[in-house]
């Protein structure tokens, strides 16, 4: 893959004649070979191959087919793409000015888009809970208020198996397509609406994910792979290398959050307000909530009791590469901002951080801030465990190295569970044993195990007589 080597330009032109001569290279491919409609899990807002403007680096421009991976190499080294520069936003917060350069000319016209016409221009997704206004109030009665500015960078999921795709035409028609995703029915939609097909026609079958840790949900190189292999009207495959994974995939969103927060003199927390801006970098294409945000900011204020809370979070479009989901999506961002401060908030008011949290956490019968009742609420218990285990192991053992300093440290995270889902599985006996075919991977959940255990318990046999397998998205409904 041809990639963008600068941040935000108008592409002039792609000249592949030094690439094209190699041996074994069957096509040099542009945007204007494939002809594919925009692509994204809610906002499309991504093309596979740039077009006439690339707007970060490592974005795909062109592709090289060849017999060989060293042979497209080779070939793409020589592949030289004529840019005209154009002024890069490389900072979230600056990205909102009203004169901050334009990543995209009007973003809320793309499908899925979940900002209205007129937004700031580089606005991806705003989301706003709580009431502003009566934090305000009960921030002016609070006996302590700080008002912290905290920053978080970019992180890559770490997965150690790069991603991978081959798609190949079927002999019947349409599209057959072996990958590393973990969503593969969302796959095989947002694949079909993109290059125009029926949904019957991409059929995406399993293959061993790997690590995923919310990396392994994107559409951009799956899509792109099935549309090379319809224009080559022969299977092709397109593996990242370490490298390409680490630069060009969807990590987590770098983040800017200001907290403040206020408790009162007994140093009970009463009032919390986070305004966090977070660069989504050049596209919004790969997250795939409604919102298009991140749900771990919005649900930021659980755990505590407050009688009062308000969240903005607002991601923006900058040049950097795009930004998706990572385990618990928003949530390191917001917890490190939130319990930092705690921290010194609980130094202001004279406290212990322990303490603070210790009589601010939800008990039994509470309410939190969004209005949910906790019928068993073990908070306090789970600090108390944890600071048991750590006056038993503190200081530590070993000594520290030199030049280091040791320290230990505390946090809150609450998280909502989700609803069940519905899904299909079919049961294939065997001469005393059983096969369950299901639709979705095993992504390092134990959710292959799982179900292998409470059909075992349903069947009244031992587990290991019952295997799970996944299948592909022709063999279920999901």
């Amino acid at each position: 893959v041809v990639l963008s080597a600068v941040a935000h330009a108008d592409v002039l032109a792609v000249d592949d004649r030094e690439g094209r001569p190699l041996e074994g290279v069957a096509a040099v491919v542009t945007a204007a070979d494939l002809g594919a409609d925009l692509c994204g899990r809610r906002v499309r807002d991504l093309p596979p191959l740039a077009g006439d403007r690339v707007r970060y680096v490592g974005q795909p421009v062109a592709v090289v087919l060849a017999a060989t991976r060293a042979q497209a190499e080779a070939a793409a080294l020589m592949v030289v793409v004529e840019t005209r520069a154009r002024p890069a936003v490389l900072e979230p917060v600056a990205a909102l000015d009203a004169d901050a350069p334009a990543v995209h000319d009007a973003p809320w016209e793309y499908d899925g888009a979940v900002v209205p016409s007129g937004s700031p221009a580089n606005l991806q997704s705003e989301v706003v809970e709580g009431d502003g206004d009566a934090v305000a109030a009960v921030l002016a009665r609070c006996a302590h208020v700080v008002t912290r500015t905290y920053r978080t960078p970019a992180v890559h999921q770490g997965y150690l198996e790069p991603q991978c795709w081959t798609a190949g035409p079927r002999p019947g028609g349409g599209v057959a397509v072996q990958g590393t995703s973990k969503a593969p029915y969302r796959l095989r939609e947002q694949t079909a609406k993109t290059l125009g097909l029926p949904l019957d026609a991409v059929e995406i079958a399993p293959v061993p994910l790997g690590g995923d840790f919310g990396g392994k949900g994107g559409v951009v190189d799956p899509t792109l792979c099935v549309a090379l292999a319809l224009w080559a009207g022969r299977p092709v495959r397109l593996a990242l290398r370490s490298g390409e994974d680490l630069s060009a995939t969807d990590g987590r969103h770098p983040s800017v959050v200001t907290v403040t927060l206020g408790c009162d003199g007994d140093g009970r927390l009463q009032a919390l307000s986070v305004d966090a801006v977070l660069d989504g970098g050049a596209f919004a294409a790969v997250k795939p909530i409604p919102s298009a945000n991140l749900h771990g900011m919005a649900e930021c204020a659980l755990g505590y009791r407050l009688d009062a809370y308000a969240v903005r979070s607002r991601i923006a479009y900058t040049n950097h590469v795009p930004r998706g989901h990572m385990r618990a999506p928003g949530a390191p961002q917001a917890v490190f901002a939130i319990e930092s401060a705690v921290d010194e908030l609980a130094s202001a008011a004279g406290l212990p951080p322990a303490e603070v949290r210790r009589r601010s956490l939800l008990a039994d019968g509470d309410t939190d801030a969004y209005g949910h009742r906790w019928d068993e609420a073990r908070g306090v218990a789970t600090l108390d465990a944890a600071l048991a285990t750590l006056a038993a192991t503190w200081p530590l053992a070993r000594p520290v190295p030199e030049g280091w300093r040791a320290g230990m440290g505390m946090a809150v995270y609450a998280r909502p569970t989700a609803p069940p889902a519905a899904t299909s599985i079919r049961l294939v006996p065997g001469n005393g044993t059983f096969c369950v075919e299901v639709p979705f991977p095993e992504t390092g959940t134990g959710s292959h195990s799982l179900v292998r255990n409470e059909v075992a318990a349903a069947l009244g046999v031992d587990p290991a007589a019952v295997a799970v397998r996944q299948v592909g998205t022709g063999s279920l409904p999901y």
